[in-house]
């Protein structure tokens, strides 16, 4: 089970730092931040909006939520 949230955070990481880099290279003129499926695949941006926050801050707080996730779906994988 640690395995599998493991998975799951580094999951998180990539996604973060995927819409991170894709951010950087979109352009000036794209906020990406305001975006619905950048909030939902990336929670930790909504934290962002309010407060500023480093970009591997963010990327941590979204793998960090990611690994909350795991832990609450990986128990119900063992019930079936």
């Amino acid at each position: 089970m640690v395995l599998r949230v493991s998975v799951w955070a580094l999951i998180g990481l990539g996604v973060a730092c995927g819409w991170m880099y894709y951010g950087m290279t979109a352009g000036a003129g794209q906020n990406i931040g305001g975006w619905t499926v950048v909030a939902i695949t990336a929670p930790a941006t909504l934290i962002g909006r309010e407060i500023p926050l480093a970009y591997s801050t963010i990327a941590f707080i979204n793998a960090a939520i990611y690994a909350v996730v795991g832990l609450l779906t990986e128990p119900l994988w063992r019930l079936r």
